[in-house]
């Protein structure tokens, strides 16, 4: 984990958008060099670990998408194919998530 946290000081980041996998490493890594207040972070899928690092305010925002939403719908719109029933298609629904705006439950 050294390494990353020394690449990371040398470049002076500002923002990091991650897309993937990976929050907690980047956490870390931001954690580890005692930036959490200038870097903005921005990360995808809240999950318990996303929900942690939001609230320590290490992470500044996720960007989130209803999974079971999603698979239900695909389904749906296969189901519609293979009986060649036009349907409607969605945008994904998507949320952004804050630590001002996490549940306390």
């Amino acid at each position: 984990m050294r390494r990353p946290v020394k690449l990371y000081v040398q470049r002076k980041i500002h923002e990091i958008c991650n897309i993937g996998s990976g929050n907690q490493g980047i956490a870390c890594a931001v954690k580890d060099s005692g930036r959490e207040k200038e870097v903005v972070f921005i990360g995808h899928d809240f999950t318990e670990a996303t929900r942690m690092i939001l609230l320590d305010g290490t992470m500044d925002a996720v960007i989130d998408r209803n999974s079971r939403v999603e698979a239900h719908e695909v389904v749906r719109l296969l189901v519609s194919s293979i009986r060649d029933i036009p349907e409607q298609e969605y945008m994904p629904r998507l949320q952004v998530i804050f630590k001002e705006n996490i549940s306390n439950n």
